[in-house]
């Protein structure tokens, strides 16, 4: 499923926008955060497997976006995260 992510150069996530369509609840979360200040900051898009509200701040907490796979993978780690 197709999301959109507001990332900043290091890639940490501070928005995360779910098109309507693709929502389990058919409404468009996003998950706040101070980064769309930062230098630098852009909008990317990933895809991810499903979209609950849960699952949208986990992935702001626990992910980071890499430039060099375009995917998401976790803060402390280089390699994709399984179902991210």
């Amino acid at each position: 499923m197709r999301a959109f992510v507001v990332c900043d150069e290091l890639g940490r996530i501070s928005s995360i926008a779910v098109p309507a369509e693709n929502f389990v609840e058919g409404e468009v979360e996003v998950v706040e955060g101070e980064c769309e200040r930062a230098r630098g900051a852009r909008v990317v898009q990933v895809e991810i497997d499903r979209a609950e509200p849960q699952d949208l701040r986990r992935i702001q907490q626990e992910l980071r976006f890499d430039d060099r796979t375009g995917r998401l993978v976790a803060k402390d780690e280089r390699r994709p995260l399984e179902g991210a």
